[in-house]
């Protein structure tokens, strides 16, 4: 077995189903999708438009919820994380974060003359 494969899980996803109302029917977008990714291990997820892509990562991020199935980060069961919360706390992480100017890429940048970087 190769290394990528016989490294530690640090995503499963397991029975993964979620459906959204669309004209006042369901549209199911996954359907008991499973996954797994390990340490050292390089993913791509392809599909057409549509396909449930972007609602698989949301939910592997919980921030969707799925109808059906769970997801594990490591060895501890993900929960879902309200919108609201998520934005709380990307909030709290930007405001803490370095000023883009703090960057060394920043200040080699071209200036207009007379100006220099504080």
């Amino acid at each position: 077995m190769s290394e990528t494969l016989s490294g530690q899980p640090i995503v499963e996803a397991r029975g993964l189903t979620k459906t959204y109302a669309v004209g006042g029917r369901k549209q199911v977008v996954l359907d008991g999708a499973d996954l797994v990714l390990r340490t050292g291990q390089l993913a791509v997820l392809l599909g057409r438009s549509g396909s449930g892509k972007s609602t698989l990562l949301y939910l592997l991020a919980g921030i969707l919820r799925p109808d059906r199935g769970e997801v594990h980060l490591g060895d501890q069961r993900s929960k879902y994380h309200h919108r609201a919360r998520l934005h709380a706390e990307l909030a709290q992480v930007l405001k803490r974060g370095p000023h883009p100017g703090d960057h060394p890429l920043a200040r080699n940048r071209p200036r207009p003359a007379g100006k220099r970087h504080t």
